[in-house]
Protein backbone atom coordinates (compact mmCIF):
# COMPACT_ATOMS: atom_id res chain seq x y z
CA UNK A 1 0.00 0.00 0.00
CA UNK A 2 2.74 2.24 -1.03
CA UNK A 3 -0.52 5.34 -2.70
CA UNK A 4 -3.24 5.30 -0.57
CA UNK A 5 -5.10 7.73 -3.05
CA UNK A 6 -5.10 5.13 -5.44
CA UNK A 7 -6.43 2.40 -2.98
CA UNK A 8 -8.95 4.81 -2.26
CA UNK A 9 -10.07 5.88 -5.80
CA UNK A 10 -10.16 1.79 -6.52
CA UNK A 11 -12.27 1.57 -3.26
CA UNK A 12 -14.35 4.15 -4.10
CA UNK A 13 -14.90 3.01 -7.99
CA UNK A 14 -15.81 -0.90 -6.75
CA UNK A 15 -18.28 1.15 -4.09
CA UNK A 16 -19.70 3.23 -7.25
CA UNK A 17 -20.41 0.03 -9.24
CA UNK A 18 -21.56 -2.23 -6.31
CA UNK A 19 -24.06 0.18 -6.15
CA UNK A 20 -25.77 0.91 -9.56
CA UNK A 21 -25.95 -3.12 -9.82
CA UNK A 22 -27.81 -3.45 -6.77
CA UNK A 23 -30.00 -0.04 -7.80
CA UNK A 24 -30.75 -1.99 -10.86
CA UNK A 25 -31.83 -4.82 -9.49
CA UNK A 26 -33.57 -3.47 -6.28
CA UNK A 27 -35.74 -1.58 -9.58
CA UNK A 28 -36.43 -4.65 -11.29
CA UNK A 29 -37.87 -6.19 -8.61
CA UNK A 30 -40.29 -3.34 -7.58
CA UNK A 31 -41.66 -3.50 -11.13
CA UNK A 32 -41.64 -7.09 -11.18
CA UNK A 33 -45.51 -6.94 -11.26
CA UNK A 34 -45.53 -4.69 -13.96
CA UNK A 35 -43.15 -6.41 -16.26
CA UNK A 36 -45.30 -10.00 -15.69
CA UNK A 37 -48.13 -7.83 -16.87
CA UNK A 38 -46.43 -7.05 -20.13
CA UNK A 39 -44.65 -10.28 -20.99
CA UNK A 40 -47.53 -12.62 -19.54
CA UNK A 41 -45.10 -14.00 -17.16
CA UNK A 42 -46.23 -17.05 -15.36
CA UNK A 43 -44.23 -18.48 -12.80
CA UNK A 44 -43.31 -22.35 -12.96
CA UNK A 45 -44.51 -24.87 -10.31
CA UNK A 46 -42.18 -25.80 -7.85
CA UNK A 47 -39.39 -27.63 -9.08
CA UNK A 48 -38.45 -30.75 -6.22
CA UNK A 49 -35.38 -31.85 -8.28
CA UNK A 50 -32.56 -30.73 -5.61
CA UNK A 51 -29.64 -30.04 -8.86
CA UNK A 52 -32.07 -28.00 -11.13
CA UNK A 53 -31.05 -24.06 -11.49
CA UNK A 54 -34.59 -22.09 -12.46
CA UNK A 55 -33.99 -19.74 -15.65
CA UNK A 56 -37.45 -18.65 -15.78
CA UNK A 57 -37.25 -15.47 -14.40
CA UNK A 58 -37.21 -11.83 -16.06
CA UNK A 59 -33.54 -10.50 -16.53
CA UNK A 60 -33.45 -6.99 -14.90
CA UNK A 61 -31.04 -5.56 -16.90
CA UNK A 62 -32.67 -6.70 -20.58
CA UNK A 63 -36.05 -4.70 -19.18
CA UNK A 64 -36.44 -2.14 -21.92
CA UNK A 65 -35.53 -4.94 -24.51
CA UNK A 66 -38.61 -6.68 -23.12
CA UNK A 67 -40.90 -4.14 -24.14
CA UNK A 68 -43.82 -5.48 -26.30
CA UNK A 69 -43.26 -3.80 -29.81
CA UNK A 70 -47.07 -2.50 -30.87
CA UNK A 71 -45.61 -1.05 -34.22
CA UNK A 72 -45.71 -2.65 -37.84
CA UNK A 73 -42.44 -4.72 -38.54
CA UNK A 74 -40.73 -3.35 -41.35
CA UNK A 75 -40.09 -5.36 -44.54
CA UNK A 76 -36.63 -6.93 -44.77
CA UNK A 77 -35.50 -6.36 -48.66
CA UNK A 78 -33.82 -9.17 -49.69
CA UNK A 79 -31.72 -7.58 -51.82
CA UNK A 80 -29.99 -5.50 -49.12
CA UNK A 81 -28.27 -8.83 -47.89
CA UNK A 82 -27.14 -10.33 -51.20
CA UNK A 83 -23.67 -11.25 -51.43
CA UNK A 84 -22.09 -12.43 -54.48
CA UNK A 85 -20.66 -15.70 -54.62
CA UNK A 86 -17.58 -14.59 -56.51
CA UNK A 87 -15.46 -11.27 -56.38
CA UNK A 88 -16.71 -8.63 -59.18
CA UNK A 89 -13.14 -8.52 -60.71
CA UNK A 90 -10.64 -11.24 -60.39
CA UNK A 91 -7.06 -10.89 -62.30
CA UNK A 92 -6.22 -13.67 -64.07
CA UNK A 93 -2.78 -15.66 -62.49
CA UNK A 94 0.06 -14.77 -64.28
CA UNK A 95 1.13 -16.53 -67.68
CA UNK A 96 5.31 -16.85 -66.87
CA UNK A 97 6.91 -19.55 -65.00
CA UNK A 98 9.07 -18.89 -62.21
CA UNK A 99 12.16 -20.74 -63.28
CA UNK A 100 15.06 -19.52 -60.40
CA UNK A 101 15.94 -17.16 -57.84
CA UNK A 102 19.49 -14.73 -58.22
CA UNK A 103 21.17 -12.35 -56.46
CA UNK A 104 23.27 -9.76 -57.73
CA UNK A 105 25.24 -7.97 -54.23
CA UNK A 106 22.29 -6.95 -52.07
CA UNK A 107 19.86 -6.79 -55.05
CA UNK A 108 17.44 -9.78 -55.64
CA UNK A 109 16.22 -10.88 -58.83
CA UNK A 110 14.08 -13.91 -60.56
CA UNK A 111 14.30 -16.09 -63.33
CA UNK A 112 10.85 -16.06 -65.52
CA UNK A 113 10.27 -17.78 -68.31
CA UNK A 114 7.02 -16.82 -70.62
CA UNK A 115 6.31 -18.04 -74.26
CA UNK A 116 9.49 -19.83 -74.55
CA UNK A 117 12.06 -16.82 -73.26
CA UNK A 118 13.42 -16.26 -70.49
CA UNK A 119 14.05 -12.85 -68.30
CA UNK A 120 15.43 -11.94 -65.31
CA UNK A 121 13.67 -9.25 -63.45
CA UNK A 122 14.83 -7.67 -60.04
CA UNK A 123 13.05 -7.45 -56.89
CA UNK A 124 10.09 -4.71 -56.88
CA UNK A 125 9.73 -4.61 -60.43
CA UNK A 126 6.35 -4.89 -62.58
CA UNK A 127 5.95 -7.14 -65.45
CA UNK A 128 2.80 -7.30 -67.15
CA UNK A 129 1.18 -5.72 -64.81
CA UNK A 130 2.66 -7.84 -62.26
CA UNK A 131 4.59 -6.71 -59.09
CA UNK A 132 7.86 -8.79 -57.39
CA UNK A 133 7.26 -8.68 -54.01
CA UNK A 134 9.35 -10.95 -52.73
CA UNK A 135 11.41 -13.97 -53.81
CA UNK A 136 12.50 -17.07 -51.85
CA UNK A 137 14.81 -20.50 -52.44
CA UNK A 138 11.63 -22.23 -54.67
CA UNK A 139 9.02 -19.16 -55.04
CA UNK A 140 8.28 -15.74 -55.94
CA UNK A 141 5.31 -13.52 -54.60
CA UNK A 142 3.48 -11.26 -57.19
CA UNK A 143 1.14 -8.85 -56.55
CA UNK A 144 -1.76 -7.63 -59.15
CA UNK A 145 -4.25 -4.95 -57.62
CA UNK A 146 -5.51 -6.91 -54.42
CA UNK A 147 -4.83 -10.14 -55.82
CA UNK A 148 -1.78 -12.13 -54.46
CA UNK A 149 0.15 -15.13 -56.31
CA UNK A 150 3.19 -17.62 -55.28
CA UNK A 151 4.59 -19.36 -58.21
CA UNK A 152 6.52 -22.17 -57.44
CA UNK A 153 8.93 -24.13 -59.19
Amino acid sequence: MKNRKVVGVLLLVVAVVWSIVIWRIAGALGDQKDMDAVNGYRPSPAVTVFDSIRVDYPDPFLKSELQVNSGKQSAIRPSAFFVPDMPLHTADPPSFLFRGRLRRGKRAYVLLESDGRREIVGVGDVIDGFRIVKSAGDSAVFVKGNQRYVLKK
